[in-house]
This record gives C-alpha cells, sequence and structure tokens, in this order.
C-alpha cells in the first residue's frame, strides 16, 4: 500500500513524502527524488537474492535507472526536478552524487549491464568532478527545504549531505 502511495509506475520513479501531497510544480508534474532508488538499492543489497520478493524489486531498480539515464542533462548532471528541468536548470550535486552511486552500484554488482548505464555513470562523475573547487569545495547543492524553487543550487552554497553522497558516489567509481 505504502509502495503503490509513492512510486509513479508510468515515470518509473518514487516521489518525496511531502511533495507526493503537496507540491506540484508547472503543468502538474511532480518532483521526484533520488532516495527511491538508493533505497531499492540498499533493500537488493541485503535481500537475499532467493527471496521471493527479490525480483520484483530488483525490476523496479531496473526501471527507475532507465528513467534516471533518460533524465541526465547533456553536461553529465541531473537537476532538483528530473520531469521539469527547464523550471530547475541548475545542476544539482547531492542528487547527481546519489544517481552516480546508484548506477555504479548497479553496475558493480552485475543488475545493470550495458554501455548507457556506464557511460552515464561515467559522465555524471565527470561533472560531479568539475564542480569541486581548488579548495576541495561541492557547490551547487539544494538547501534543506521542502521545494526547490525556495532554495535552487548555487555554486557557492554546500550541505553536508551532498558532500556525502559525493563520496558516497567515488567509492563505486573507484
Amino acid at each position: 500500500e505504502t509502495f503503490q502511495l509513492f512510486f509513479q509506475g508510468s515515470l518509473r520513479l518514487f516521489r518525496g513524502a511531502k511533495m507526493t501531497l503537496m507540491m506540484f510544480i508547472r503543468h502538474h508534474l511532480a518532483i521526484f527524488l533520488q532516495f527511491g532508488l538508493q533505497s531499492l538499492a540498499s533493500l537488493l543489497e541485503s535481500l537475499p537474492k532467493d527471496h521471493s520478493t527479490y525480483g520484483y524489486y530488483l525490476g523496479i531498480f531496473r526501471e527507475m535507472a532507465d528513467a534516471v539515464v533518460s533524465s541526465q542533462r547533456s553536461s553529465g548532471s541531473w537537476c532538483s526536478s528530473l520531469l521539469d528541468p527547464e523550471d530547475f536548470p541548475q545542476p544539482e550535486n547531492s542528487g547527481s552524487s546519489f544517481y552516480v552511486y546508484e548506477l555504479a552500484w548497479g553496475i558493480n554488482h552485475g543488475i545493470l549491464t550495458g554501455k548507457a548505464y556506464e557511460n552515464a555513470a561515467l559522465k555524471g562523475w565527470e561533472a560531479l568532478k568539475s564542480y569541486v573547487g581548488e579548495d576541495g569545495f561541492l557547490g551547487h547543492i539544494q538547501r534543506i527545504g521542502e521545494a526547490p524553487e525556495a532554495s535552487r543550487p548555487r555554486a557557492d552554497e554546500t550541505e553536508v549531505y551532498g558532500v556525502g553522497a559525493f563520496l558516497l558516489a567515488g567509492t563505486q567509481m573507484m
């Protein structure tokens, strides 16, 4: 029941909890967050492969990975809204870091195969590295808030969770 509330099957993405009920942007497109795919990666890592639901969650992980790959910007980054990047054109490096982690995790675990996944992960990683300043500062991380319009990512702003996500991505890219 909870899964049905948050998973948007036609879009192959999970919605954020508060945004599911309250927040819609231009053209009534929901803002989707990166945590659904990352949560599935954690679930698949701990769930025995012979468990009755493993194949079900594996299929969802693959569907979501396809949606993430198809929403990657030509720069290699992802925006705050996967569905409406024109409203939020800035790169968003906490989400981009999670997407790189998730794609690389899937590749490293033999779940995602093919050049499309590899290319997206590598292109995303290169984009992320380009946002790290000489002093190690990683900017373009959306501030804590309920909506991207209230906290558009800027080059001179960071958050610890974004840096953590970047480091997590690095663990899979090495």
